[in-house]
């Protein structure tokens, strides 16, 4: 409100208006024509490069049984996974409170009590459940997908934990 007034007193001001809004434009349609030629260039590794642990979520959807098995995480980006999933973070969900995520005989509990099967996280993820965990699925360098538009997104080490709940 207070700047157009301004700009449409000076005439220099309007030009540098306009060649900032132009160049604004022209960013956003560079970032949009750069996406489409990488999908156009390569379409089945697209979702690959741009989407956190997708080789990780291809393998849980590919391996575990959508109708009998729920993947916990500690990781948020979970968007193609099939299988129900539910985030191990308080701040996002209300099915299992922050007390019990902190303690490991509450998590275990509140785990069954939910019909989680499969843990999924970092390979040093839920140090204090290993007992009671089994690693079937281990990938040493899982993109974090989408950080870098310029060059190759950084990877993590990322597990599938099966919860061996004791009887």
């Amino acid at each position: 409100d207070r700047l157009v007034p301004l700009v449409r007193r000076r005439r220099s001001l309007q030009v540098l208006a306009w060649g900032a809004m132009i160049i604004s434009l022209g960013v956003v349609a560079a970032v949009g024509a750069v996406g489409a030629a990488r999908y156009v260039y390569d379409a089945p590794g697209f979702l690959a490069r741009q989407t956190g642990n997708y080789a990780d979520i291809q393998w849980m959807n590919t391996h575990l049984d959508r109708l009998h098995n729920r993947v916990g995480s500690d990781h948020k980006e979970l968007a193609y996974l099939d299988v129900p999933s539910i985030l191990l973070d308080s701040s996002y969900q209300i099915e299992i409170s922050a007390a019990e995520l902190e303690n490991p005989h509450q998590l275990l509990d509140a785990c069954r009590r939910q019909g989680i099967t499969h843990l999924f996280g970092s390979a040093d993820s839920f140090p204090e459940l290993r007992e009671h965990l089994r690693v079937i699925y281990q990938n040493p360098s899982s993109r974090l997908g989408g950080l870098h538009f310029f060059r190759e997104s950084p990877t993590e080490p990322t597990a599938v934990f099966e919860i061996v709940y004791p009887n």
